[in-house]
């Protein structure tokens, strides 16, 4: 069993790419397509201000398709306003179990001044059990 005393911080990815919220949505799906990452924490300055999610985008684009007026939607129009935000050291079973209980994709970890230092997703979720099970999970480059 994945001891009580392990953080989130064993297991989050560090420093997310993220994105402003006035950017265009199709600004958000080339970072995520270059970087292959599904979720980008939004900033405001340094101010953590939303997540922005692919499967969001996806519908996006499926709206986009109906009404080309929407090509022009920013990060803000889309993004998810209620992050969960955790610190470093909460531990990892309350953030897994919290995420469970939820159906959350993401959660967000934050320095005790607010500033964003990393993501826990459900895949990080994934490697932490794997790391348990001591099976080895590649990691994407």
């Amino acid at each position: 069993m994945i001891s009580n005393r392990v953080s989130v911080s064993n297991y989050m990815t560090p420093m997310p790419y993220t994105v402003r919220p006035e950017e265009r949505l199709d600004q958000a799906v080339a970072l995520m397509s270059a970087f292959k990452v599904r979720h980008l924490p939004v900033l405001d300055g340094d101010k953590l201000v939303g997540i922005l999610a692919d499967r969001d985008l996806r519908l996006a684009q499926k709206l986009r398709d109906q009404d080309p007026g929407l090509a022009e939607s920013s990060v803000a129009d889309l993004m998810e306003h209620r992050v969960y935000t955790v610190t470093p050291q909460t531990q990892l079973s309350t953030v897994a179990a919290h995420m469970a209980e939820h159906r959350l994709e993401a959660a967000l970890i934050v320095h005790e001044d607010g500033r964003l230092i990393g993501i826990f997703t459900d895949l990080d979720a994934l490697r932490a059990l794997a790391s348990h099970l001591h099976t080895s999970v590649p990691v994407p480059a």
